[in-house]
This record gives structure tokens, C-alpha cells and sequence, in this order.
């Protein structure tokens, strides 16, 4: 199966600075706080630029840094790890600014009291973790699995394949849409489990696909192709369009993203025969015969 994802265009935010934090691991400073007009929490990302001023408008950067996900899924608000607020904020902006490090954190953040037990417990865990996962692929889960098994001749009629069945996982309330791709003629029908012609599914429905047995026997390639909505977190950064060395931010946002599943039939096909009479047999033998002579033929020219 292949999963292929497509992510809404986020737009601009105005930046709000809600005040500070005080450190947690034995500094004389204090970090400044920061969120969006909507109330998205924003942490900074880059150590060494000149802070971003409230009420400025900041533009998503296009791409997905896989670190900085790990750790703003895995931190506040997202998580309860000191379970402090202020406490779980501090840690999650110290491991950004760890796992961003470009020879700017002072001796101060890394030497410090650590009254709190905060770095070796949960600063540098996460920092580290985001470090190896930053150079993965994103995993995309499919929306729509089938089970496995080979296609099976139809109850009532020997000459049509039915697949194994195959489940959508979508958010709720949302629908997917069912579609064939590759070699479609007619004959070919996505079904549900009464039996009735359907292309539109909700989560956790499943569907059959019933086949010609004629396109298994030319080897025919038929794909099923299912797109729906899901609810998936991006670490959106966000930077101002002034000019100079600003700093960027980042936030975590739940977004409805377009995802597409193509699911391959099974090549396989169960050749259960017992509830088909004699007539129905030798018919079948007999147009398959006819079949592979034909590929003969054309192959020979």
C-alpha cells in the first residue's frame, strides 16, 4: 500500500507576549512568553536573533522539522511532564533551544543548579530524542487497510472476484471517497457489505471490490484508491517578514489534512469449486483455455 498526505496552507498570526517565565535550572534570567491570537502556544526556535515584537504578523515557513514535532507533541501543552504549567513551558522552550543549539547557549543553562531535577529528567530527553527522530521520513498511517486473503469467487456467480474486505479510518464525520484506477472496464463495482454499489464511506465502514475474473486471468492491474480527512499535528515556525534577525517561532496546530491510500487487489485467487456444478467447471476451464491462446496469439505478433 502507498499513503501519500497533503496539508492545508497555513495562514498568518499576530503575536502576543503574555509574559515571563522565571528559569527553572539556576539562571538570572527570564524567558519571555509567548502565544498567537488564537491562544496557540509559541515557543523560539533560534537562540542569538532579536526577539519578535507583540502585534507583529508572522508567516508560516513551508516544510516540517520532525525534531521540533517530536518535542511540542511531547511537551506543553501537549503533555503534563513537571505537571506545573509555567514549569512544563520552561522545559519545553530549554529543549527546543537544545536541540537547536548552534554554539549559543551559555555556560549558565547547561551548568546550572537544576533545583528542579528538570534537565537530566525531561530538558534533555527530549532534545535528544528529537535529535535522532528530525532525520526520519514521517509516517502517515493509511486510511484504509484490507485484510489479508486472496480474492474469492463471488457466491452467486462463479465469473466475478470479490477482494477481502477493506476498512476506511477516517476522523469522524468526515467521508472518504472510493475510486478504481489502472485497467477499468465496466463490470467493476466497490460494494458494501449488504451488497449495494457505494463509493462514499465513514469511518470504520468497510467495502468490497468485485472483479471480471477475466481481468485476474490477463494479469490486469486494479488499484483501489480511497482519499479521506484526518485530524494529524504539524509544527507550524513562524517568522516576520522585517527585515533583520529576528527570531523564529513555533506552535503546534491540529490540522485537517488530505490523505490518500492506494490499496493493490490480491494477484492470489481462492479456487474453492465445490458448490459449482460440472457445466459451471468445464465452462470455466474452457474460456480460460480460450484466454490463454489469445495471449498466445498476440504475443507471437
Amino acid at each position: 500500500m502507498k499513503t501519500s498526505v497533503k496539508y492545508p496552507e497555513q495562514g498568518a498570526i499576530t503575536l502576543q507576549r503574555t509574559g515571563v517565565m522565571p528559569s527553572y535550572i539556576g539562571e538570572n534570567y527570564e524567558w519571555s512568553m509567548f502565544q498567537a491570537a488564537d491562544g496557540t502556544i509559541l515557543y523560539s526556535t533560534r537562540l542569538g536573533t532579536d526577539w519578535a515584537r507583540p502585534g507583529q504578523l508572522l508567516y508560516p515557513i513551508s516544510g516540517q522539522d520532525n525534531g521540533l514535532l517530536y518535542i511540542v507533541t511531547h511537551g506543553y501543552p501537549a503533555s503534563s511532564l513537571y505537571k506545573n504549567s509555567t514549569v512544563d513551558r520552561f522545559i519545553t522552550q530549554a529543549a527546543i533551544w537544545m536541540y537547536e543549539d548552534r554554539g549559543q547557549i551559555h555556560d549558565d543553562f547547561l551548568n546550572g543548579a537544576d533545583s528542579y531535577g528538570i534537565m537530566d529528567k525531561y530538558i534533555l530527553p527530549l532534545a535528544e530524542t528529537a535529535s535522532k527522530v528530525s532525520s526520519q521520513t514521517e509516517i502517515i498511517e493509511p486510511v484504509a487497510t484490507i485484510e489479508n486473503g486472496a480474492m474469492n469467487h463471488d457466491k452467486n456467480d462463479y465469473f466475478i472476484l470479490r477482494s477481502p474486505k477493506i476498512t476506511v479510518a477516517i476522523d469522524g464525520g468526515a467521508t472518504a471517497t472510493v475510486s478504481l484506477s489502472g485497467h477499468n472496464d465496466s463490470g467493476q463495482y466497490i460494494v458494501d457489505e449488504q451488497g449495494d454499489h457505494r463509493t462514499q464511506f465513514s469511518d470504520d465502514e468497510s467495502f468490497y471490490v468485485e472483479i471480471p475474473w477475466v481481468e485476474r486471468l490477463l494479469n490486469r492491474e486494479i488499484d483501489v484508491t480511497v482519499k479521506g480527512d484526518v485530524t494529524l499535528p504539524r509544527a507550524v515556525e513562524y517568522r516576520t517578514s522585517l527585515e533583520g534577525n529576528y527570531e523564529r517561532l513555533v506552535g503546534l496546530k491540529e490540522v485537517t489534512a488530505k490523505v490518500t491510500t492506494t490499496v493493490p487487489l490480491p494477484t492470489s485467487i481462492d479456487l474453492a469449486i465445490a458448490d459449482y456444478g460440472v457445466m459451471s467447471i468445464g465452462l470455466l476451464v474452457a474460456a480460460g483455455a480460450i484466454i490463454v491462446a489469445c495471449r498466445a496469439l498476440f504475443k507471437r505478433h
